[in-house]
């Protein structure tokens, strides 16, 4: 079967893919290593124009990690080609990215790089201060040995361009001790500022210490520090009042510089022949020139970075006021379950303590039952069979029915069956000849919505009214209102007796104790001689 038309465009797209997607690849490779060891500016030109479109692509598709890593080498490309500030923007961008992203040992190297590549950029532009800083953030970071070498190097060569040559000389000799730790150009690198900054110092090992990083350029090969130890050698020379030797020196500097042609290094071994071959005019324009430029630079504002600081100290105010707040909401909460467990431990234990009040009363009812009155009893059988005085008999009968009525009104009361007839039991026991007991809707009210204990308590609440009743306020009538208004139960007493002398003589505080521990409400309201109301919500 011949393949169809839609199958072959479908094969030839796919390889079309593939071939772009290696073309990317390779590209990618292509100019880092350009970024690397560039050979002119216009291959640097070309370095950038790629790693920009590729960064905005990397940003489309949010991919951030490789436009971190396109800024990056941005900002080495415009360092190399004397874009200062441009090279700062980069940098501070990459750092912005960074921040959007979760901590990991990926993000730590990409900050020790930053930092790093900020310090050298401050230096060349001649804030030590700021280059300073940065060192000092990358090397607060750094863990491995090759690194932290390369920092201890950038932070003595600080120390060199303000001319404070014993703090270099610490810098750089702690940086040789890493020496076995590092590759053969770094660690000529270092031996050569050594030797600089010995010779500045007069130490005898200066001369020694230039000549073998020299050496071990030469025998690598490594043309732009081999340009660097010459100079170093010509200064080294210069300062001894060797002219003829400085300027030989300075020489084979300028010769290699024009085969890099490297505007960097042309304009600095140019400067030193400048400064050699010159008149005293010339060489005092070339130190004004120098100066001034030294002192624009540093005028300079350098706002990008300062943007950044801000925005990272805003972003900083943001997550400690976020992390506040969240502080505050887990406080406000500990103190809410505190405060709940607290009041659920306290209803809890009121609960238990009215249990145990009515189970005292309840043991105390059944003991006066079973003992005294059964007692008083048996007195009263006696008597009569002895036929002893009516007036006797009549004091004990009193006793008696005083000793039943305490064990009736504290007796254990049956709240699981039929709690409306229990109760309406207990409220028709009052009804006598002199005062009429009328009870309205009772039936109305379901007390199954209330607990054991709350159905004990209103029990025990309204014997206690009926008996204060009966006792002291001289009522005619009572009435007892049921009503149920959702989940909760209201109960109205109203009676028509002496109304304050019953405050007077009892209170009532005992029954507002209880109705309080089950959460509820009892009010009381009186008038001498206007009867005595009660309102009770469950």
């Amino acid at each position: 079967m011949k393949p169809t038309l839609s199958i072959l465009f479908i094969c030839l797209f796919g390889v079309v893919l593939h071939m772009q997607s290696q073309q990317k690849v390779d590209s990618l490779t292509y100019y880092y290593q350009v970024v690397s060891r560039p050979e002119s500016n216009a291959q640097l030109a070309k370095a950038y124009n790629f790693y920009k479109q590729h960064k905005d692509e990397s940003l489309q598709k949010k991919d951030i990690e490789k436009a971190v890593f396109d800024l990056r080498l941005l900002a080495s490309i415009e360092k190399k080609m004397g874009l200062l500030s441009d090279s700062e923007i980069s940098s501070v961008e990459a750092l912005e990215l960074l921040g959007q992203m979760e901590d990991s040992e990926k993000i730590k190297e990409n900050r020790i790089g930053i930092y790093n590549h900020l310090g050298i950029v401050y230096r060349s532009l001649d804030n030590p201060s700021k280059a300073l800083e940065f060192y000092n953030k990358s090397l607060e970071l750094v863990e491995d040995e090759s690194s932290r070498a390369t920092l201890l190097n950038n932070i003595g060569n600080l120390y060199m361009d303000e001319s404070e040559y014993t703090k270099a000389l610490v810098y750089f000799e702690e940086a040789y001790t890493k020496s076995p730790h590092l590759g053969v150009k770094m660690t000529a690198r270092i031996l050569d500022n050594l030797g600089l900054a010995q010779s500045k110092l007069h130490q005898p090992e200066a001369l020694q210490n230039l000549l073998e990083a020299l050496s071990i350029k030469e025998t690598n090969n490594y043309v732009p520090g081999i340009i660097t130890s010459y100079s170093h050698l010509s200064e080294y020379y210069l300062d001894r009042g060797d002219r003829e030797t400085a300027q030989d020196y300075a020489n084979k500097a300028l010769g290699l510089a024009k085969t890099l042609n490297n505007p960097q290094y042309l304009e600095s071994t140019l400067s030193t022949l400048l400064l050699l071959n010159g008149t005293p005019e010339v060489v005092q324009y070339k130190k004004l020139k120098d100066s001034l430029e030294k002192a624009r630079r540093q005028a300079k504002d350098n706002f990008e970075y300062y943007r950044y600081q801000f925005s990272e100290q805003q972003r900083l105010y943001e997550e400690s006021e976020f992390e506040r707040q969240r502080l505050i909401m887990i406080l406000v909460l500990v103190i809410m379950v505190f405060a709940a467990v607290y009041f659920i431990g306290r209803i809890k234990h009121n609960k238990e303590k009215l249990q145990k009040v009515f189970e005292t009363e309840t043991r105390i009812s059944k003991k006066v039952h079973d003992e005294v009155a059964n007692d008083v009893y048996q007195i009263m059988t006696k008597l009569q069979a002895s036929k002893e005085t009516e007036e006797v008999l009549d004091h004990l009968e009193a006793v008696y029915r005083k000793t039943r009525d305490i064990s009736k009104e504290h007796s254990d009361i049956d709240v699981e069956h039929n709690f409306g007839e229990t109760l309406m039991e207990l409220l028709k026991g009052f009804n006598t000849e002199e005062v009429r007991v009328i009870v309205q809707n009772i039936s109305k009210v379901d007390w199954r919505l209330l607990s054991n204990l709350q159905k004990t308590t209103i029990y025990r609440v309204l014997q206690e009214l009926m008996v204060n009743m009966r006792k002291h306020s001289k009522a005619s009538y009572a009435v007892l209102k049921f009503e149920q208004k959702g989940k909760w139960i209201q109960i109205q007493y109203t009676d028509n007796g002496v109304g304050t002398e019953l405050c007077k003589k009892n209170g009532l505080r005992n029954t507002e104790n209880r109705i309080k521990s089950i959460k509820g409400s009892i009010t009381f309201e009186t008038n001498n001689d206007a009867g005595f109301k009660a309102l009770i919500r469950i």
